[in-house]
């Protein structure tokens, strides 16, 4: 027989059945009640924040569930009520990579509530997360009518021709890097925006902001909606795990010159950037500077992940670049950052190799850059999972040039992930979409020629004791 306590639950949960952020009135006012009851807890140093914010959520749930779990189990309804119970980092836990997950169990996430609606669609600003190098937005949409739908191979808020503009005091603050939507039902969808900022033209600009400000953000559509969203979000920073330097190195090899600026690692990610100039009216030097690319390690040689970037020319003789890497492995202790001559200057060297896929592991030469191993397929419902380790000069390229063959056609490939070491070789698993169970596979993979570094260029920044 239902408790009266579970009684009312039921009877509460069902009146708002419709709404997914409220909850009982028994339990909001516990849960109220709970937070004005707790003690004030002393001024702690900001690197404890984290430890301070678990603190109160543990006493306030350790108040709300008194008497309600004393009988060593928690009966359905109240399992029912607590998971309408928001938590901070909702967002980011449900549909974040593995380094958004880490950074949000730091306690790097801030709870926002700010919202905006237009065409008759609401956008809700529910947590951000910016460590003095990336901000992440955590929003939800909702809507009475049917939201547009989510389209994996196109921006749902920030194509070309349509920005979203991120800006403090009316100056410019960041682009949008990556969107990541998920469809939630037909009236709610959660995403995550990542800007880059690059706040002013100089690495400590950002610095001016403080701790705090507020971040005016204009979305211009949502999917095939048209609309004009302005969303004022109050900015946190938290910086307890963010190590950053300005070193101001110079390299130079023949005419080109490189001058690093700052050199930044988080959570998040990992941050560079560099002014690269050349004489003037030097075409050969200008060629050699366009015929650069860059890849980062860490002291060991892993390898940290690309994650974009991007640059402007101050004038015809000195290009702003900035590149973001994956983060730095806890255990590691230096950056780093190695220039060579992109594989797009070598003109030969370059093809295919196709092989079938009838038992593992299974080998397959890359060219002279090196090869791929694959060691295990996982063919599940609602998606694929490639393990493979790469051996070769360049595993970050490597591991994104593999592909499976069924029917003629490549599958479609998804999220690539480096997942450990193993001697010479680095582990990755590929997500893909569903493959048949029954049908042959084949392997195919681009060719490369030998990666050449340029060491006269590569700088190392030591940012842990």
């Amino acid at each position: 027989m239902e408790s009266k306590l579970d009684m009312d639950i039921r009877r509460q949960l069902k009146e708002r059945s419709d709404d997914h952020d409220t909850m009982p009135e028994y339990v909001r006012g516990r849960w109220e009640q709970a937070l004005t009851d707790l003690p004030d807890l002393p001024t702690v140093p900001s690197r404890n924040r984290a430890f301070r914010k678990l603190l109160i959520v543990a006493s306030v749930l350790f108040i709300l569930l008194g008497g309600i779990v004393t009988s060593g189990f928690v009966s359905p309804v109240m399992a029912e009520t607590l998971k309408q119970i928001p938590f901070i980092g909702q967002i980011f836990e449900t549909i974040g990579d593995e380094r958004l997950q880490v950074a949000n169990s730091k306690g790097l996430t801030v709870s926002v509530n700010k919202s905006a609606t237009d065409q008759g669609i609401t956008l809700t600003v529910k947590e951000v997360m910016f460590d003095g190098i990336r901000l992440i937005i955590g929003m939800e949409e909702q809507s009475t009518k049917q939201l547009p739908s989510v389209k994996e191979d196109s921006m749902r808020y920030n194509e070309i021709g349509s920005r979203v503009q991120a800006t403090v005091n009316g100056a410019h603050f960041g682009s949008i890097e990556r969107e990541k939507v998920s469809m939630q039902g037909v009236g709610r969808v959660i995403s995550m925006l990542e800007i880059q900022a690059q706040f002013g033209e100089d690495p400590e600009d950002i610095e001016k902001l403080g701790d705090s400000f507020t971040l005016e953000l204009e979305i211009p559509q949502v999917g095939t909606v048209k609309g004009h969203w302005v969303l004022q979000i109050p900015i946190q920073r938290q910086s307890e795990h963010t190590y950053k330097q300005i070193p101001m190195m110079e390299k130079k090899r023949n005419e080109v010159t490189m001058f690093m600026r700052s050199v930044a690692t988080s959570p998040l990610g990992t941050e560079l950037n560099f002014h690269m100039s050349i004489p003037s009216d030097n075409a050969q030097a200008n060629d050699e500077m366009w015929g650069l690319a860059f890849t980062a390690t860490d002291e060991y040689g892993y390898p940290l992940e690309d994650m974009g970037g991007g640059g402007h020319m101050f004038n015809d003789i000195v290009w702003d670049q900035t590149l973001s890497f994956a983060p730095l492995p806890e255990s590691s202790k230096t950056i780093v950052f190695k220039p060579y001559s992109s594989l797009g200057k070598r003109g030969s060297g370059f093809g295919s190799n196709v092989s079938k896929l009838n038992s593992l592991p299974h080998t397959i030469q890359q060219g002279d850059i090196g090869q791929a191993t694959i060691t295990k397929i996982e063919k599940l419902e609602e998606k694929t999972l490639l393990h493979f380790e790469v051996i070769g000069s360049l595993p970050t390229l490597q591991s994104v040039a593999i592909d499976l063959i069924q029917s003629g056609e490549k599958i479609e490939r998804k999220d690539v992930r480096i997942v450990g070491r193993n001697k010479d070789a680095f582990m990755y698993v590929q997500e893909l979409a569903p493959i048949d169970k029954q049908l042959p596979i084949r392997l195919y993979t681009y060719t490369m020629p030998q990666i050449d570094f340029h060491e006269e260029l590569e700088m190392r920044f030591t940012v842990r004791n």
